[in-house]
C-alpha cells in the first residue's frame, strides 16, 4: 500500500466538505491535515472518507484525531500482517 499524498488528503477534504456543505480550513490548517494524514496508506484514508460521508450527522469536517481513530487500527493490523508474511518469507528461505 502506497501513502496517500498532499492530492490525496486535499481530494478527501474536498470530497467530504462538498458533500457535507461545510468550510474547508484556511492554508494553515490545510497545511496540518497535510502533514498528518500523508503518513497513512492513500487505500484507508478513501475508506475513512466514505465512512465519515456515510455516518455524518453534522455538517462539520473531521478533525485529524478523527481520521487518525479511523486509520490507525487498520494500518496497524496492515503492518502487523506485512511484518508476519516478511518472517514467513525469511523462514522459508532459511529452509
Amino acid at each position: 500500500m502506497t501513502n496517500a499524498t498532499r492530492q490525496d488528503v486535499a481530494v478527501s477534504i474536498e470530497t467530504v466538505a462538498s458533500t457535507l456543505s461545510c468550510d474547508i480550513p484556511t492554508d494553515l490548517g490545510l497545511e496540518q491535515y497535510f502533514k498528518i494524514l500523508v503518513a497513512y496508506p492513500k487505500i484507508l484514508l478513501d475508506d475513512c472518507t466514505d465512512d465519515f460521508i456515510r455516518k455524518a450527522k453534522y455538517r462539520k469536517l473531521p478533525l485529524p484525531s478523527e481520521y487518525i481513530n479511523f486509520i490507525e487500527p487498520k494500518a496497524n493490523v496492515h503492518k502487523m500482517w506485512l511484518t508476519n508474511l516478511q518472517t514467513k518469507y525469511n523462514n522459508l528461505e532459511r529452509t
